[in-house]
């Protein structure tokens, strides 16, 4: 499969937009359906430092 085939696209939304929630739910089911963890915030410690 591709991504094209399973609308998941990781691309940021263009200027001036907000991410499309579809877009974004896609890509939230396909990581549930692989029993990948997700969150949906980063860690307050990465907001502090930067460092990823």
């Amino acid at each position: 499969r591709s991504a094209g085939a399973t609308r998941v696209w990781l691309l940021p939304a263009p200027a001036g937009q907000v991410l499309d929630l579809e877009r974004l739910g896609d890509w939230h089911a396909a990581l549930d359906q692989l029993q990948l963890p997700r969150t949906d915030s980063a860690p307050l410690n990465w907001l502090e430092t930067g460092h990823d």
